[in-house]
């Protein structure tokens, strides 16, 4: 009898496998919900955060014609009655931790960002025989633990659950099967692919490439020869890479991390404070013009009309146990079932 050959480990499916799913979760209007919630005076009523330029508005407000990136004094003429509210940096990131806590509840790997976070449900089929039902239970419990409204996509990688979410916003689920992708892939502006921003989409358009199946029409050598090694990921299945540990932002932009001539502060009363080693000085625009996510923001913001900071309301979650040293903070009293960020280390 031959000897049994050595077992070893199953690697484990990449994500560009059938088998593979991602679970992409987006805070909907994140900053602006946020003081919606800590002020019951706002809502429903279009509301803008930053200051200088808008970092986040609520959709009360986009359908007044606002959107992120966009200066505040435009803002103010296009609707006089827009409440101007002050960020609270270290108040985003309290909520955004709970809601990637209960993220963690669902999958074994979370990747999260300021206002988003990717899910690893690879492997998972047994656990969770039907995804959208994980994408409707997680969005329930943190709409009633932490009332806020997520939207959730589900895809084979990054990219697509990302892009597929992005179509059900606000307070929406989809789940993108892989017989799926190719039709919505192909007719999809250039600018909406990771890793193609405004700039690079520009230069494409000026070579007539403005959707993804112009640009399948290009070689892998094209695209190095114009974007370097970044352009190799357009055709080769952007968003394709592995899940990793969560990586905490620099900047709450847009991107991942502040450019080198820009370094954020907290200040003492929670707000952000943004300052600038350029020529210009401190302070200034801190969310780019053309910023469509949530932005980053600096501390001079001034309410307008009749807007409040919301900072003396009533913060939700929870009602009880109140800092008098600082504004309200969800991990006031936490879940039992989630450790607090804020909570003091034993």
């Amino acid at each position: 009898m031959s000897p049994m050959p050595d077992p070893s480990p199953m690697p484990d499916p990449p994500l560009s496998d059938p088998r593979a799913l991602v679970l992409h979760v987006d805070i909907d209007a994140f900053f602006a919900s946020v003081e919606q919630l800590r002020n019951p005076g706002l809502r429903g009523r279009p509301v803008a955060v930053g200051s200088g330029v808008i970092a986040s508005c609520s959709y009360e407000a986009r359908a007044l014609g606002l959107h992120n990136g966009m200066p505040l004094a435009r803002a103010e003429r296009i609707g006089p009655r827009i409440a101007i509210v002050r960020g609270h940096a270290a108040i985003y990131r309290s909520y955004a931790a709970h809601v990637f806590d209960r993220c963690g509840a669902w999958s074994p790997v979370v990747e999260s960002h300021l206002d988003d976070a990717y899910c690893d449900l690879t492997g998972t089929s047994r656990l969770y025989p039907d995804p959208t039902e994980v994408g409707r239970r997680l969005r329930g419990t943190v709409h009633r633990d932490l009332g806020l409204r997520v939207t959730v996509g589900l895809g084979r990688n990054r990219m697509f659950a990302r892009l597929i979410g992005a179509r059900a916003k606000p307070d929406g689920l989809r789940h993108l099967t892989a017989d799926e992708e190719e039709a919505l892939l192909l007719p999809l502006p250039v600018g909406d692919l990771p890793g193609i921003g405004r700039k690079r989409a520009e230069v494409l358009e000026r070579l007539n490439l403005t959707t993804v199946g112009a640009l399948r029409e290009l070689s892998r050598r094209a695209l190095v020869s114009l974007f370097g090694l970044d352009g190799a990921t357009f055709t080769s299945g952007p968003g394709a890479r592995t899940i990793g540990p969560s990586r905490r932002a620099r900047s709450p932009g847009r991107s991942d991390a502040a450019p080198p001539s820009r370094r954020m502060s907290t200040t003492p009363d929670g707000s952000m404070e943004c300052w600038s080693t350029s020529p210009s000085g401190p302070g200034g625009i801190s969310a780019s013009a053309d910023s469509r996510r949530e932005g980053s923001m600096s501390p001079s913001a001034t309410p307008i009309g009749d807007a409040t900071d919301g900072r003396d309301a009533s913060p939700r979650p929870p009602p009880s146990i109140r800092s008098s040293s600082r504004p309200p903070c969800p991990c006031a009293a936490p879940s039992p079932l989630v450790a607090s960020p804020c909570a003091p280390s034993a």
